[in-house]
């Protein structure tokens, strides 16, 4: 029986200390590290050209389909747009309205908490004050467009209520932009703020700030032009219906990052 009770200790105290080795600080376990995901909740539009289920490939059609529950499928003015042998792909935009992926403007009636667009897209050299990543030319919904400031740039965003009343615009700080490089553009806002971001990081914020709803348009809603053009590519386009957080915002960054 005393037999039986040592051993007994003595395996207690193995398995102890086993697991204070395999908890303890100082171990070289590391966690595997989990891939950030997209933020699919309250998405309106998700368009994303290195996906063969938004795009299937250069030269295959003229439509970019919407990988969000929304299925607002866009038009495209012309497939020569698609470039889908680079890396990343992309399509490209020369800055006219020759080139445009046009959406039906009545899957964006729903209702507003809040709005969020975010884009992956590469400028091109252009003589232009205003760059257009998405719009529209006869009422502003989502209108978001680079703005030339001096030696740098503003992102800027532009809603309007129905007939133009309680037109609201924002702009961001002024931030060093390189053309022929990557970024990813963010504006959200909710009812307590307006916020600009630029590869995740906030670049401008605006406190109280009144949610608009959608205001119908003629000629719908466009990516690559809205009162004026995009001259450059584009990889990624997101809407949502919300206000996304700092934290959704840079967890959307970080799973777009590596492909650029």
């Amino acid at each position: 029986m005393k037999k039986l009770i040592t051993i007994l200790f003595f395996f207690t105290a193995f398995v102890s200390n086993a697991q204070r080795t395999m908890f303890c600080s100082n171990n070289n376990y590391v966690a595997p590290e989990i891939p950030a995901t997209l933020i699919t909740t309250d998405l309106l539009l998700h368009l994303d050209a290195n996906n063969t289920a938004s795009y299937p490939g250069s030269g295959n059609g003229n439509t970019f389909y919407d990988l969000s529950a929304n299925l607002n499928h866009g038009t495209l003015s012309t497939s020569a747009i698609a470039n889908t042998a680079s890396t990343p792909k992309k399509f490209t935009f020369n800055g006219s309205l020759g080139t445009i992926v046009s959406f039906d403007p009545t899957k964006f009636n729903v209702t507003y908490t809040g709005k969020t667009v975010m884009f992956a897209a590469k400028m091109d050299a252009s003589g232009n004050t205003y760059r257009a990543l998405f719009g529209s030319s006869d009422g502003r919904n989502f209108n978001f467009y680079l703005m030339q400031s001096g030696a740098g740039y503003k992102l800027h965003f532009s809603s309007t209520g129905p007939n133009w009343v309680n037109q609201m615009g924002w702009e961001s700080d002024v931030v060093q932009l390189a053309t022929g490089q990557w970024y990813v553009f963010a504006f959200t806002h909710d009812a307590t703020s307006a916020r600009f971001f630029l590869n995740g990081q906030l670049v401008g914020t605006t406190s109280g700030t009144t949610i608009l709803q959608y205001q119908t348009t003629i000629v719908g809603e466009r990516l690559g032009g809205g009162d004026n053009y995009w001259k450059g590519d584009i990889n990624t386009a997101l809407i949502y219906k919300r206000g996304l957080s700092n934290a959704e915002i840079l967890q959307n960054y970080n799973a777009l990052k590596s492909r650029f």
